[in-house]
């Protein structure tokens, strides 16, 4: 500087660079010139140092600016070209925008701190770490903002994918966590973050947003008895298709669910509660005290329905007669029988058959007595009575007795 001033009078034309701190950049000692912005003239403090290089400069005198930020800046180009000299030039390299989580190219101000980096996946990995690397992509790139891979939802034990959600299933946008792992098939999305869901139900879940049925039976213990897994409308013993199979026991036959699931109910009542009918399985069952066979089928139908055992282990039988002789043997068959099919009325009418009556010693007609009853009634048989069919056969078990005094009349 002094040479200069020195051997033209006064006035000098380095072409050095030096500092300037209120624009924060370099600038350039030679004459200002509209094609050369970078040209500022000579620094107000003649000892102000100078350097060959805009780069050194900046090195220098401006180290928290990133140099090429600095540089450009200095120099007032873009791309080579000459344009007013600005504190803004573009340097094609990548810097965060925080507010859009995302990385992006751009003019930017030389700002203190700033960082450039000369890739977009630089950018994301020191920047925006905490997004997942292809999302930051993703995001970053110029294009829709979506990945087109597949994230997990564990909420929903699902897995959706990154595109845009008005394209419909299996695009659901992005994920609200930015941090969610990425995989490029739903299969490996599911295996990957959703080990504990059925691979074939998350599979469907993803891909048309629903599980497919197995058309496969299954128990339901709540409501004692098995289900199909199928939607509700398909078919008798649908019912709806279960998301997640994970862990789940599941059976070809009705027979087999039945069988190995519950187990502690009488197989036909299971299968009629399954299989999409009236819940009712026409076969007879025991009740006690009674000491009578009812039939399951709706009570509303009048004798024998009952509806179904309340005992759910209860057995039960094709007809009243093998009810009677397997599960009330200490009740007489026929009388067993009889009050089967006309338990509503049995309070009335009774048997129409023979016992003793231990207190007269005589053998009596199982019949109501009262107004209007035969002479021979002797009320309704206790439980514990043995029913004949004939007052003779009644009456051997009085055979002290002559049968006009044995039986009643």
């Amino acid at each position: 500087m002094c040479t200069q001033l020195s051997a033209y009078g006064g006035s000098a034309a380095t072409m050095k660079w030096y500092v300037s701190y209120g624009s924060s950049n370099c600038v350039r000692d030679c004459p200002p010139f509209a094609a050369h912005p970078e040209c500022k003239g000579n620094p107000e403090n003649f000892g102000e140092k100078l350097f060959l290089t805009v780069e050194k400069c900046c090195a220098a005198k401006l180290n928290w600016i990133d140099a090429a930020v600095c540089a450009g800046a200095s120099a007032g180009t873009s791309a080579g070209a000459a344009v007013p000299a600005t504190a803004a030039t573009g340097t094609n390299k990548w810097l965060v925008d925080y507010s859009g989580k995302k990385c992006v190219q751009g003019i930017v101000e030389a700002k203190p701190g700033l960082s450039l980096y000369d890739t977009m996946a630089d950018c994301c990995a020191n920047k925006l770490s905490y997004i997942t690397t292809d999302l930051c992509h993703a995001r970053s790139d110029g294009g829709d903002g979506h990945s087109g891979k597949y994230y997990p939802v564990t909420g929903e034990d699902v897995c959706k994918m990154d595109c845009p959600a008005s394209l419909g299933a299996p695009c659901a946008g992005a994920p609200s966590d930015l941090s969610a792992p990425l995989y490029t098939t739903p299969e490996a999305c599911c295996s990957g973050s959703l080990g504990w869901v059925d691979a074939e139900s998350c599979h469907h879940l993803s891909i048309i947003g629903s599980a497919a049925a197995t058309n496969r039976w299954l128990g339901n213990y709540n409501d004692k008895k098995c289900v199909k897994d199928c939607a509700t409308e398909s078919g008798a013993g649908c019912a709806g298709i279960v998301e997640n199979k994970a862990g789940l026991q599941t059976f070809s036959t009705l027979d087999d669910c039945c069988t190995k699931t519950l187990g502690y109910i009488t197989k036909e009542l299971c299968i009629a509660r399954s299989d999409g009918g009236d819940g009712h399985s026409g076969k007879y069952y025991p009740t006690q005290p009674e000491n009578v066979c009812k039939m399951d089928c709706p009570a509303s139908l009048g004798s024998p329905c009952a509806g179904a055992p309340s005992d759910l282990s209860t057995p039960v039988y094709e007809d009243p007669e093998t009810c009677c002789t397997s599960s009330i043997k200490w009740e007489d068959s026929t009388s067993c029988q009889q009050m089967t099919m006309n338990s509503s009325n049995l309070s009335v009418t009774g048997t129409g058959k023979w016992y003793v009556d231990w207190t007269t010693s005589q053998c009596v007609k199982d019949c109501a007595t009262g107004t209007g009853a035969s002479s021979q009634c002797g009320g309704l048989m206790e439980t514990w009575d043995v029913s004949f069919a004939t007052p003779e056969t009644c009456c051997v078990q009085l055979s002290w007795k002559p049968l006009a005094e044995c039986t009643k009349s």
